[in-house]
């Protein structure tokens, strides 16, 4: 593979940030790290390496690529807002008053963010995942993602009200279980198989709500897009945020050890 080092010199320095140098850099980690630069965010000590060590993990645990992957690093708004997987295409649309520093972005509970696509088109409903970080501890409030149509419904809360709270589908599969600890929550469906798994941990296993299409409305954090509506808004602090293929239980795992990894190396996991 190519080496492609960081320049961080003098950007480093015009913003008050210790000058970063990797003498070998994942193409891809370098794309994210120069836009979030470019979009105003700054770099954290230690940031370009932890992000670096994120991507090259995954590439090596065989979970890479993502089609929409958030890290939240840059402490803005537009740094948060960077998709990832394709740093210079579609980003998040803030709406009303979300805020950003080192330790992700924080929900109020009636402003939310667009994420500008709609699962109907993303992947097929039998293989895909989704998954959240939330550093929010204690009782929490509100669903961290979602979108529904009325009918159908998809969303993910790493702590609703002391909970987790996952629904795919109809409300008769919701899954709830307590949780007051933050973290990594995750919905894996493979085939008619459906994972809830928190932390890298399975918590429920079940072939039931594995809908054959999802709403067409767009998936929103903070909340959930019911309709071009906000409903469950939060006011959460989340900082990840996922989607792709089915990953499996052991997938999961892996991804929950990286995700894990990336939070401790910038001072914010729980």
């Amino acid at each position: 593979m190519p080496s492609f080092p960081i320049q961080r010199s003098v950007i480093g320095a015009q913003r008050g940030v210790a000058s970063v140098l990797l003498s070998t850099t994942d193409p891809a980690a370098q794309a994210i790290i120069n836009r979030i630069i470019a979009v105003g965010g700054t770099i954290p000590t230690g940031g370009s390496t932890a992000v670096n060590d994120f991507v090259t993990g995954c590439k090596t645990d065989s979970i890479w690529p993502f089609v929409h992957l958030y890290g939240f690093i840059g402490g803005t708004n537009p740094s948060h807002a960077i998709d990832w997987a394709n740093p210079s295409g579609t980003a998040i649309t803030w709406n009303g008053s979300v805020t950003s520093d080192v330790n992700g972005s924080h929900g109020d509970g009636s402003s939310y963010g667009d994420l500008g696509f709609n699962l109907t088109t993303l992947l097929p409903s039998n293989n895909i995942h989704g998954s959240v970080y939330s550093r929010t501890s204690g009782s929490g409030s509100g669903i961290n993602l979602g979108t529904d149509d009325g009918s159908v419904f998809y969303w993910l809360a790493v702590n609703h009200n002391g909970q987790t709270d996952v629904i795919n589908g109809i409300f008769a599969t919701r899954k709830t279980a307590a949780n007051t600890s933050g973290g990594l929550l995750a919905l894996d469906v493979n085939s008619n198989a459906r994972n809830i798994v928190l932390n890298g941990v399975v918590t429920t296993s079940d072939t039931t709500g594995v809908p054959g299409v999802f709403t067409p409305n767009n998936v929103w954090c903070f909340g959930r897009n019911d309709g071009g509506a906000l409903s469950d808004g939060s006011s959460n602090n989340i900082c990840f945020m996922s989607f792709g293929s089915a990953l499996g239980a052991a997938g999961q795992a892996k991804l929950y050890t990286r995700v894990q990894a990336l939070q401790t190396a910038l001072g914010r996991n729980v």
